[in-house]
């Protein structure tokens, strides 16, 4: 839904770090998106307040703000929008006026599901999982 650079970092991670770890992925490694996750909603919650504005991008409020509509031939040069933090409303973001609920729903839902998984990985007792690196044909039973 947002493909961006804090998208792109997430999907890097799952798909080059978590699918070669064997059997599963360490606890720190689910702590860590999960932390990434919530930081970059934060972060997104931050930047809608007014105080910032939305063009020049990551200024905070002053005489310099323009109000001008933003054109979809801008928005490929501009890094807010390639990042991924950008404003939601307001005349600096498009589509315009969408509101900041529909601009981190993928966000949540994401946070959702690893939160989800967590929630599995203790039921089943493999979120306190250890290595034994003792032999590597022996895995512990859960």
């Amino acid at each position: 839904m947002n493909a961006n650079l804090i998208s792109l970092f997430i999907m890097l991670t799952v798909f080059g770090f978590q699918i070669l770890e064997n059997p599963l992925a360490s606890t720190r490694f689910w702590k860590f998106i999960m932390s990434y996750v919530l930081t970059i909603i934060s972060l997104k919650f931050l930047y809608q307040l007014p105080i910032f504005c939305g063009t020049p991008v990551y200024t905070f409020y002053s005489d310099k703000c323009n109000n001008e509509d933003l054109i979809p031939q801008v928005l490929a040069s501009r890094i807010d929008y390639v990042i991924g933090i950008h404003k939601f409303s307001g005349p600096a973001s498009y589509p315009r006026n969408v509101g900041i609920f529909n601009g981190i729903v993928a966000d949540i839902l994401l946070l959702m599901i690893l939160l989800l998984h967590k929630q599995y990985l203790s039921k089943i007792g493999a979120w306190n999982y250890v290595k034994n690196k003792d032999n590597v044909y022996k895995n512990p039973s859960f």
